[in-house]
């Protein structure tokens, strides 16, 4: 397990968020920063830290951290700040559920990791061309290596 399968897991979980409609919430999601995109909302997936500690002579613990930030633009044209937050609230609802739901980020019944914590989740506004909600989702990734020491 690296982070290339890690963020690209969420990024697929992510993906598959959709109302009740069946209808997806992000419009894009990237595995590296992204400043633009095709609409709104959209997520970006990106590696923040890795770390690892021996436990014992045949086990490492590696630590994975990511980041996910979802962006909502507010604008005349667009979601005024009242129907973006209110997007945002859903969405950050429904992001901390998938985590919650999928503790090891499975595929095809396969954990991609040991466990997965919820480190933060923080409301920010950016002030662009137009401002920008940016919801901040710090997630830590733990897997149990079998190695030799």
């Amino acid at each position: 397990m690296a982070y290339t399968s890690i963020k690209t897991v969420i990024q697929d979980k992510l993906k598959a968020l959709v109302d009740g409609n069946g209808k997806t919430y992000l419009k894009d999601v990237f595995v590296y920063n992204a400043n633009k995109s095709s609409g709104f909302p959209y997520a970006t997936v990106v590696q923040s830290i890795s770390e690892g500690e021996i436990i014992d002579n045949t086990r490492v613990e590696r630590v994975y951290e990511i980041s996910v930030k979802v962006f909502q633009e507010i604008s005349e044209d667009g979601k005024t700040n009242s129907e973006a937050m209110k997007l945002m609230t859903i969405l950050e609802d429904k992001i901390i559920e998938m985590f919650d739901n999928d503790r090891q980020l499975k595929v095809l019944g396969v954990p991609t990791c040991d466990r997965v914590e919820i480190v933060s989740v923080t409301n920010d506004i950016l002030q662009n061309e137009s401002p920008y909600i940016i919801l901040n989702f710090e997630v830590r990734c733990i897997k149990i290596l079998d190695k030799i020491c």
